[in-house]
């Protein structure tokens, strides 16, 4: 009894051990990809020259994280509220998960955003 005990440890070891090597490739596959943010704006895209404004200093801001993740996590900017109403962002960044960034504009969402 008690060596059949140790074959079935030892069994089940092994096929543990084979398993976590067999996934290794895979879990490093997908550690590979980058994480992708959605950012939903109001703005209209900044122009392409000389922008010293909100919408120049977001991509500024997205690009530097990219930067200094190492391109691990990276951004993906919606102009023009083109994922939804600026009504409806508050719910799209905080619930229903539309978008991972975005800029909530207070005076339009005062009834859904608590004192």
């Amino acid at each position: 009894m008690k060596k059949c005990q140790t074959t079935l440890i030892t069994l089940i070891s092994l096929l543990l051990v084979m398993s976590f090597l067999f996934a290794l490739p895979c879990m490093a596959k997908e550690a590979s990809k980058p994480l992708v943010l959605n950012v939903t704006l109001h703005w209209a895209p900044p122009p392409k020259v000389g922008a010293a404004n909100d919408q120049a200093s977001l991509v500024y801001w997205t690009k530097e994280i990219e930067k200094q993740t190492e391109g691990r996590v990276k951004f993906k900017i919606f102009y023009s509220s083109v994922l939804g109403k600026v009504t409806d962002f508050a719910k799209m960044v905080g619930g229903v998960g539309v978008a991972d960034v975005g800029a909530i504009i207070a005076v339009y969402t005062q009834w859904q955003l608590p004192l």
